[in-house]
């Protein structure tokens, strides 16, 4: 395996797993173990945007 193709494995499976509205309660919480947030300072919501590229045909 190539590490490009590593790489957009691990691209892929990120988004799958905290990329979707549907997923947001685990984003939250691993955003809130990243950053350290205690009870009273956790993350209420978040918002999601459209970031992929359109490709030109």
């Amino acid at each position: 395996m190539s590490k490009e193709s590593f790489h957009l494995k691990m691209d892929f499976m990120f988004k799958q797993l905290f990329g979707y509205p549907r997923r947001k309660s685990i984003t939250i919480v691993r955003l809130d173990s990243l950053l350290n947030r205690v009870i009273l300072d956790r993350i209420a919501d978040l918002r999601y945007e459209n970031t992929e590229l359109k490709t030109a045909r």
